[in-house]
């Protein structure tokens, strides 16, 4: 989070934010100055901060089960931060699989060892991915 909130320059930010690169020109604008509000954004659980195509199919009864934990075997994986579980806490961010990590990758090649990381202690986890 500290990562992307800190980023100073207009050229940084167009080479980390290559998601949607093509179909919208100033996506990158856009996505730079929310997550320059990261550490002040509101937060709401992580079932309800999404809402791709995926999400918008969940049955409100389902999106609640998830939020207060009565279903317990689903992860979410985060462009922002990786593994998630719906209960989580997470503030309002803009960014997709395609950008880039602070290392240089793209997001998309740094979660499958965060999952493999995180299912090695979790065995009974399903995953949805958020593909934003």
């Amino acid at each position: 989070m500290n990562f992307y909130s800190s980023i100073q320059s207009n050229i940084e930010a167009q080479k980390i934010y290559q998601g949607y690169k093509y179909q919208k020109s100033n996506r990158w604008e856009k996505a730079w100055q929310i997550n320059k509000n990261l550490p002040s954004s509101k937060v709401c659980r992580a079932i309800y901060r999404y809402n791709g195509s995926l999400y918008k199919k969940l049955d409100n009864v389902v999106r609640q089960y998830l939020a207060n934990g009565k279903i317990n075997n689903i992860l979410i994986i985060s462009a922002l931060h990786g593994p998630t579980l719906p209960t989580d806490f997470l503030s309002h961010y803009d960014l997709t699989m395609k950008d880039l990590w602070k290392n240089g990758k793209k997001l998309k090649n740094m979660w499958p060892q965060w999952i493999k990381k995180y299912k090695s202690r979790n065995s009974n986890i399903v995953l949805i991915q958020q593909l934003r």
